[in-house]
């Protein structure tokens, strides 16, 4: 976690059941003030043991996207637990990084979302499936992971989407595959939310640099799945981009870069 004082300096005080008291001065001494931030109970006790390291729940990690968002969470010494379809996938995602590997199942789900800081949805696999083909987004699995979120006190939420995922109203596959519904449904729930449309995918190796726009209009944009999975991983504390739908295709800046100046 990162904070942004703006200026003021800040160090931990306390600690309480909820989260962390900090003693907040301003330039010069002149203001103080106490803030009670409440956080994520495991994150809390982490912070006081002086070993922090955020928690990642990767929702469809056995797809060709997830296996690259699995490797570069465990390059940032992020503990992520990667969500597969069946049993056979959870070895080599283990063999990839995570921390642990389980089959999906809604309520299985819940004790680790709740010791768990963030999601990372990848609605091109449906976790339900037994492939890592991309499919139809399974609505009603994101609708249940969302409410699952909120009510395990998961406060940030990454959704990987496509650039075709907004059509308009009068576009017949919108009325087939109602594609923008996960949407939908992520901005209208409590969460800090960021929903990243990606360009078509390739296996090119990832270039490390891409554009970063509100709309691409260029349907034919293109990603490797390798960049498209580092955009997801740093998106998850960059307050820019945070309650944002943001599309991305490759380009000529670099990840981290965009994300933090958009």
């Amino acid at each position: 976690m990162q904070w942004l004082c703006l200026g003021l300096q800040s160090h931990v005080m306390s600690y309480s059941e909820n989260g962390i008291i900090l003693y907040i001065r301003g330039p010069g001494g002149c203001f103080f003030v106490c803030l009670i931030l409440v956080l994520n109970k495991s994150y809390v006790e982490k912070v006081r043991k002086g070993g922090v390291s955020m928690k990642v729940i990767v929702i469809g990690a056995n797809g060709d996207v997830g296996e690259h968002v699995i490797r570069k969470l465990a390059e940032r010494k992020l503990e992520a637990l990667a969500v597969a379809a069946n049993e056979n996938q959870t070895e080599d995602l283990i063999k990839l990084g995570a921390a642990h590997a389980i089959v999906y199942d809604e309520q299985k789900l819940i004790p680790h979302l709740q010791a768990s800081d963030a999601v990372i949805y990848l609605t091109g696999v449906n976790p339900k499936k037994h492939s890592s083909k991309t499919v139809m987004v399974d609505h009603q699995s994101i609708s249940d992971i969302i409410q699952l979120a909120q009510k395990s006190g998961v406060r940030r939420f990454v959704m990987m989407s496509a650039v075709k995922a907004e059509e308009s109203d009068t576009d017949p596959s919108r009325k087939i595959a109602a594609k923008d519904l996960p949407e939908d449904m992520l901005k209208a729930a409590n969460l800090v939310y960021t929903v990243i449309r990606i360009g078509q995918l390739t296996d090119k190796p990832g270039s490390g640099k891409i554009t970063l726009s509100e709309k691409i209009h260029d349907r034919d944009a293109e990603i490797p799945r390798e960049d498209a999975a580092e955009v997801l991983v740093e998106s998850i504390d960059k307050e820019a981009i945070f309650n944002s739908t943001i599309e991305a295709a490759s380009g000529n800046t670099a990840i981290r870069e965009a994300l933090s100046q958009f």
